[in-house]
């Protein structure tokens, strides 16, 4: 149901929007049949469905570890030298 719904929504949406070329031209359209308050939540809802649709599809990709950041300078690559080891506890 909430597929159908959805493509419905988009089918309408494509025939509104696709002379707007502004986002002023968009808020016009979405405006035109409809209260703000009315347009707002459409807008929530249509977010909620994207996030949901995106958390479901998401690929998860394995991230590197962070590396300590590097000295800018001679010198602070120096006092790194000279800087006693950390013990891990």
């Amino acid at each position: 149901m909430r597929h159908a719904m959805i493509v419905l929504v988009a089918v309408c949406c494509l025939s509104v929007f696709t002379q707007c070329q502004t986002a002023e031209e968009v808020i016009a359209a979405l405006l035109s049949d409809q209260t703000p308050a009315q347009a707002i939540e459409q807008l929530d809802w249509m977010r909620s469905e994207i996030m949901r649709y995106v958390a479901g599809h998401a690929q998860i990709v394995a991230a590197e570890p962070d590396l300590p950041p590097r000295p800018s300078n001679e010198a602070a690559l120096s006092l790194t030298y000279l800087q006693p080891k950390r013990r891990r506890r």
